[in-house]
């Protein structure tokens, strides 16, 4: 018997692994084209804040009877994102770190300026360079709050844990422009249109969505609420050995999203999730005042679809041609912004996330120092369309406005009016449909990253409750321009009894 459950658990763990590779696999494919939304990873889920230092306390240092205990810890915290260039090429048109502007295509250029209302005169062709680099900033105070009740040598535990937060997103636009061949030499007195500059094209006020902001965006609230009901299954009170299977759940506390901008400050989400875990620690050396321990957690969920609004760029016509101008098929020289009509209401399912958590602990006395690493993986997103586009509208003709426009269906942004990268007319009016989108363009894709981190703690027992007072440091590496790079520093504050 004992043999055959050996077997069946070494199946079960071969099929889980097999599956996330296979998942890791396919979610890979298109990650190397422009996104129009990102999410970051959350603060209350995120094993790093909710697990050092705070775990070992919690089974080394409360009493195992049957008596209830309870547990709290704050952990406030500074968060910063780090190379912005990466999470650049996300946003950017083939993932390119800077893009070139130029109302006419005889050199390459990335982007036809003439799609964002960007002209000059006729002695002066309009040329810039455009980057960005993203940054977000994040501060507050994690906290969590455990219970547990002995019953019959063994241990039921609740925890719930939130976060308090305020982030802060900037993208941070460099625009250089280039003076070209005319009688002006200054670009800004020369152009004839509206705008008199990329940053200021990028925020069209007839734009609903898809902005470039160019201040800094805010925003405060509570993080989704994580809940874990766990159980102490195996536990061997002479080392403080554990072994916990746990079920864990959030509850959503986000407000909606708008998609104005691209770059949109999110604290919490509209996605409730489920999903279980599994805690245990062994410690492997023990000799007078001083300990050595290994802990370890993982834990699955999956979570809930939820609708939003979401940008999307069109099958046949690439990066970026969610900003295409379009015209209805009645009026086809009454340009509209595109992004307005490729702007639909979604849901959106982000599924799967695994969270790999494991750290060496080192006790002397009342002293601790711990050494860890976070390996945490998300799966891109599912989105169903729930809104149809708008019927009778069409690309704009941009070659043939001169003359009489019909559309230009395959057009793309880096195609101009004239020259050989000239969008193409279409012989009759094409409308565009909802199948024309695409869909990947406005999902978050899979998301991959790993963390260091160290800490040190200080547990005086006044009163005799143990009082744990500490700090730590955390780098998360990105493997994917889908995961965000970036560091965080951290105190710690806890009690048990």
């Amino acid at each position: 018997m004992k043999q055959k459950l050996f077997i069946i658990q070494r199946v079960g763990v071969f099929l889980l692994f097999s599956n996330l590779i296979v998942n890791l696999n396919a979610d890979n494919k298109k990650c190397d084209q422009s996104h129009s939304f990102f999410v970051s990873r959350q603060i209350t889920t995120n094993s790093v804040f909710g697990l050092s230092l705070n775990s070992y306390q919690w089974y080394h240092e409360r009493e195992q009877d049957d008596s209830f205990h309870f547990g709290f810890y704050a952990t406030p915290f500074f968060q910063q994102s780090a190379q912005s260039q990466k999470l650049a090429r996300y946003f950017l048109r083939d993932t390119k770190e800077c893009l070139r502007f130029s109302e006419v295509n005889e050199d390459p250029c990335d982007i036809c300026s003439l799609w964002f209302g960007l002209e000059s005169d006729v002695n002066s062709n309009f040329n810039a360079t455009f980057s960005i680099n993203p940054h977000r900033r994040a501060y507050g105070s994690y906290f969590n709050l455990l219970l547990s009740k002995g019953w019959g040598g063994h241990q039921l535990w609740w925890n719930v844990a939130f976060t308090a937060m305020r982030v802060k997103y900037e993208l941070r636009m460099c625009e250089t422009v280039q003076e070209l061949a005319g009688p002006l030499s200054n670009f800004e007195e020369g152009t004839i249109d509206q705008f008199t500059s990329v940053i200021a094209a990028l925020n069209n006020s007839e734009w609903c969505f898809g902005k470039f902001s160019k201040c800094s965006l805010n925003r405060s609230g509570v993080d989704d609420i994580e809940v874990k009901l766990g159980y102490d299954w195996y536990y061997a009170p002479e080392k403080n050995n554990h072994l916990s299977p746990y079920l864990v759940a959030t509850i959503p506390t986000g407000k909606r999203q708008r998609s104005e901008f691209i770059f949109e400050p999110l604290v919490g989400s509209k996605n409730g999730s489920v999903g279980l875990g599994l805690n245990f620690d062994y410690t492997f050396y023990s000799c007078g005042q001083q300990s050595m321990t290994w802990l370890f957690d993982m834990k699955y969920r999956y979570v809930f679809g939820a609708d939003q609004c979401r940008s999307f760029d069109l099958c046949k016509n690439g990066d970026w041609s969610r900003y295409l101008l379009v015209v209805p098929q009645d009026q086809t020289l009454s340009t509209q912004p595109g992004i307005n009509l490729f702007s639909l209401e979604a849901k959106v399912t982000p599924r799967s996330t695994i969270d790999i958590w494991t750290s060496l602990h080192w006790q002397w006395d009342s002293f601790n120092l711990e050494v860890g690493y976070d390996f945490w993986w998300r799966q891109k997103e599912k989105i169903c369309l729930k809104k149809k586009i708008a019927s009778g509208f069409g690309i704009f003709d941009l070659a043939g406005a001169s003359g009489v426009p019909t559309s230009a269906s395959t057009a793309n942004i880096s195609q101009c009016a004239t020259g050989s990268n000239q969008a193409q007319s279409d012989a009759s009016f094409v409308t565009l449909a909802s199948s024309d989108l695409d869909i990947d363009s406005a999902a978050h894709p899979a998301a991959l990253s790993s963390t260091l981190y160290g800490a040190f703690s200080w547990e005086p027992t006044p009163g005799g409750y143990p009082l744990m007072l500490g700090f730590g440091g955390q780098y998360e590496f990105a493997h994917r321009i889908a995961a965000l790079e970036q560091w965080a520093f951290w105190g710690k504050l806890g009690i048990v009894f």
